[in-house]
């Protein structure tokens, strides 16, 4: 029965991922429309990650002071950009049933097709603000020399990647039940993500933990974030294959989880909840 109940799931799941047309457009538009009065557009979540990296450098080079600034500074710019677009689709996602609860109830779209929206839409968000900030690090740690060529690099960084996308799947995927059944959650989850990106590893290095570095894989969001980040900072010393096969199939198990509790789901009950 469970078996039955993700094969119907995947192909309701897939029945809206064809409707890619519909859902590309409003993500577009949704993030054309934040920045309809300005001059710069989308730029501006560039440049706002932009302002963000630069002044979170200036503070934390000085209270860790390093040998190697290029690399530290890649380190937090990096590390930022990643979580800052990780922590924004979890936000943005525990609101998804509430705003469109009207649709979900009353038109023939599914409540995947509003996660693929949201998926597309935290994703151009990402690729404006983050991805130009994150290709600049990694050719700047190229020309720094910090680490010579290792032929795996390029597949993890394709790995990391694909592990990163099935992540915000999930992400918004699952947030958008725990914000509809539980509401309250909204309210919790700004302090446990700040106080996460303060004692996690982001912006300074692992072995100012010292005995407690070891701590920082406890935190999904990191082990995310290292994944992508550590190839890019053209580092081939951790052996983090095995660990990015392995995020790899534990999101793609918890995206099925999910997917099967949202078909599970009656739409007018979901819409109701909201």
């Amino acid at each position: 029965m469970p078996a039955n109940i993700f094969i119907d799931s995947l192909i309701v799941a897939y029945t809206a991922l064809k409707d890619y047309r519909a859902w590309s457009f409003t993500g577009w538009s949704r993030l054309r429309s934040r920045f309809y009065r300005t001059r710069l557009g989308t730029l501006w979540i560039l440049f706002a990650n932009i302002l963000s990296i630069v002044i979170l450098a200036l503070v934390y080079t000085r209270i860790f002071p390093s040998e190697k600034p290029i690399y530290f500074i890649a380190y937090i710019g990096i590390g930022y950009a990643i979580w800052a677009s990780m922590t924004a689709s979890i936000f943005s996602s525990l609101s998804l049933v509430e705003y469109h609860s009207d649709r979900i109830a009353n038109t023939s779209r599914n409540h995947f097709f509003y996660v693929y929206e949201e998926v597309y839409f935290q994703l151009l968000n990402f690729a404006i603000g983050c991805l130009p900030i994150l290709i600049f690090m990694f050719f700047l740690q190229m020309a720094d020399g910090a680490s010579a060529l290792d032929m795996m690099i390029p597949l993890r960084i394709v790995l990391g990647f694909l592990c990163y996308i099935m992540f915000m799947y999930i992400t918004c995927t699952g947030c958008s039940l725990i914000g509809a059944y539980f509401p309250d959650i909204s309210q919790v989850f700004p302090a446990i993500l700040q106080i996460s990106f303060l004692t996690s590893p982001v912006m300074f290095s692992s072995t100012v933990l010292g005995k407690y570095a070891s701590l920082s894989v406890i935190n999904p969001l990191y082990l995310i974030l290292s994944v992508v980040r550590d190839p890019l900072l053209w580092s081939g010393e951790q052996q983090a294959s095995i660990m990015t096969l392995s995020l790899c199939a534990i999101t793609l198990m918890g995206a099925c989880t999910v997917m099967t509790i949202i078909y599970n789901c009656n739409r007018y009950k979901l819409a109701s909840i909201a």
